[in-house]
């Protein structure tokens, strides 16, 4: 069976049908799919990045890959006209994916990434970028799902956890509280870890979570969240309270601006995994410096810009020379 491109795909199907109406037979409709990939896919070139995409809807009717950064495309395509239907549809366990070629720059570094449907939804709500020295130059993408898998997941295996949800919640800055109803003897049968990526790469595989930049022990609290003694989070009271280390707590300051989740391990074996909300940990370091703060453009003593952004990496402000859109703009940073 031929491995079919969706520039071809248009045309084949019309073949089809010309040929059942000739014939009179009907029968199912050929969708391009492929039953030996590992094969048949062409070669990665080496000037030649790869993302492939897999739906449990198996609908990729109107999907499209709009990419910006190294990419070797001339320029970056608009929102609504961005690369091209998909170039390759095949079938690789029974299920149906298909795939991009993206051509990259001799000195490529990374490649920003966005699946959405034209015009409209994106499969997940983030930029993502593929970074070549981190995940190579073919990346595997599931249906609502952030994580940029470097090899392909097995789709028909139960996942354990789920990094897609944030299923757990950092109220205080030394406070972490798991948001679903756990047993006192599975609490403290297990061993529970903060996860912190600088890059966002955090996956999760059958094994606990990998491409993380350092992780933490986190101690399980022998008392369950109570709202009624902090007038906090009143919906994750008795759910399980779990605290960083005194030793790690200088830390968290520079961890909330990076992608953090939490694992539970039992018996050395991955139980449990979930990303973390920040907005408590937020507002226990930050919210009362930040009430009297004085934000935005100030006059009052020369030119002052204040932002209040305690997560921010970097940050880049565009000085113009005049109000007219050909002004040039000077970035401080």
């Amino acid at each position: 069976m031929k491995l079919i491109r969706s520039s071809e795909l248009r045309y084949t199907m019309a073949a089809i049908a010309v040929a059942g109406l000739i014939t009179g037979c009907s029968g199912s409709s050929n969708n391009g799919s492929q039953t030996d990939p590992d094969t048949d896919l062409p070669e990665l070139a080496d000037d030649t990045a790869r993302i492939h995409y897999h739906r449990d809807d198996q609908n990729y009717s109107d999907w499209r890959l709009h990419v910006w950064k190294d990419h070797a495309y001339g320029s970056d395509p608009a929102w609504n006209a961005p690369q091209s239907g998909w170039d390759y549809s095949y079938e690789h366990d029974g299920t149906e994916w298909v795939a991009w070629d993206i051509p990259i720059k001799p000195d490529a570094e990374e490649i920003a990434f966005i699946l959405h449907l034209n015009g409209g939804p994106k499969n997940w709500e983030e930029d993502l970028v593929l970074r070549i020295a981190e995940h190579g130059r073919e990346i595997y993408q599931l249906q609502n799902d952030g994580t940029i898998y470097t090899s392909r997941p097995d789709i028909t295996a139960p996942q354990t956890g789920n990094l897609n949800l944030a299923r757990a919640q950092w109220v205080l800055h030394d406070t972490v509280v798991w948001g679903q109803e756990i047993e006192d003897a599975e609490v403290s049968a297990s061993d529970y870890f903060l996860y912190y990526s600088e890059t966002g790469g955090l996956t999760l595989n059958q094994d606990g979570l990998a491409g993380h930049t350092d992780r933490f022990p986190l101690q399980a609290e022998s008392t369950r969240w109570h709202a009624e003694s902090t007038s906090l989070f009143p919906h994750l009271n008795g759910r399980p309270v779990l605290t960083l280390a005194s030793d790690d707590l200088g830390r968290v300051p520079d961890l909330l601006r990076g992608q953090v989740a939490i694992a539970r391990y039992r018996d050395g074996e991955l139980a449990d995994a979930t990303s973390l909300q920040i907005p408590g940990v937020l507002d226990d370091l930050y919210a009362e410096a930040a009430q009297n703060a004085r934000l935005g453009l100030d006059f009052s003593e020369g030119l002052d810009f204040r932002l209040w952004a305690p997560t921010a990496r970097n940050v880049a402000l565009l000085v113009f020379d005049a109000s007219t859109p050909t002004s040039l703009a000077r970035a401080r940073r």
